[in-house]
């Protein structure tokens, strides 16, 4: 999932829709520009929050912006825009699974690496050694990774889940409600037309 993209429409009084019918394609095609360019701004506003607030899952203790909320603010960007309307689109990988929910399946290694401790969380095992100075291993047969602990009546602290798949839900408010950047959208023809009449 490389890619999701939402449409606002001009959802406007028959008065408004009149007034830009007579304005001709080109320039309904001007104002939804602009248009599109205060619900991009306001979907960039609402993720940039939601990272803040460590919402993401993959946000490290502590809160504050992730690398991972970072992408989705940037991705974020005005594919098309047309006389009724404009879609905008997000370029960064994984926001529709974290919207629609899915299964997640080892790639590049045999198995996944589901954080079990919050140091853990949001980070690879590799950095997880680095960041922490702890060599992580394979303790026999069984499915962590883990790091030496001698207070521990097994010689062990379980640090990484391993699995080959799992599955995730999607994340409540992940994507806002249309109202957020709609709402702006349809503020912005408006004004372009109170000002016009100026």
């Amino acid at each position: 999932m490389k890619e999701f993209s939402v449409t606002v429409k001009d959802d406007l009084s028959p008065t408004i829709r009149r007034a830009l019918v007579a304005l001709g394609p080109g320039n309904r095609r001007k104002i939804n520009n602009v248009a599109a360019r205060e619900s991009l701004n306001a979907l960039r506003r609402y993720h940039r929050a939601f990272d803040e607030a460590g919402k993401w899952r993959t946000t490290r203790p502590g809160g504050g912006g992730s690398v991972f909320g970072s992408n989705i603010v940037r991705g974020w960007g005005v594919s098309k825009v047309s006389a009724g309307g404009a879609t905008l689109t997000n370029q960064a990988p994984y926001l529709g699974f974290k919207i629609r929910g899915g299964t997640v399946r080892a790639k590049r290694w045999k198995y996944l690496t589901i954080p079990l401790v919050p140091e853990a969380k949001g980070r690879f095992a590799k950095e997880y050694q680095r960041v922490t100075g702890k060599k992580l291993f394979r303790p026999g047969k069984s499915m962590v990774l883990a790091e030496a602990d001698k207070g521990s009546s097994r010689g062990f602290k379980a640090i990484y889940a391993l699995k080959e798949t799992t599955k995730h839900k999607p994340l409540p408010g992940a994507m806002p409600a249309p109202e957020v950047y709609a709402a702006p959208f349809v503020k912005s023809i408006i004004d372009q037309l109170s000002n016009a009449l100026r």
